[in-house]
């Protein structure tokens, strides 16, 4: 489910980010948390789509602050600092 691919195959937590809907972001950290392993946590954080954005690019890039904050630290939290200091 929030792996699902939509257009561009961009995946709903990347959505979250472009549209700077801080309460869905919220939301999908606390259910992915709860619900998903650390590896498909790991690899929601780090999806990119067919332009190789991330989240961490729609954030930025939108001015999207607060979004980009909440995926700073939800990635601290759940990556290895090393993919983490690769969030390129």
């Amino acid at each position: 489910m929030l792996s699902a691919k939509e257009n561009y195959d961009r995946i709903m937590l990347q959505r979250a980010a472009l549209h700077g809907q801080t309460e869905m972001l919220q939301k999908l950290c606390e259910w992915s948390t709860d619900n998903l392993s650390a590896e498909e946590v790991r690899e929601l954080l780090l999806a990119k789509d067919k332009w190789k954005q991330m989240a961490f690019h729609f954030a930025a890039q939108h001015g999207k602050t607060e979004v980009l904050q909440k995926l700073w630290e939800w990635s601290t939290e759940k990556l290895s600092s090393e993919e983490v200091g690769n969030v390129s």
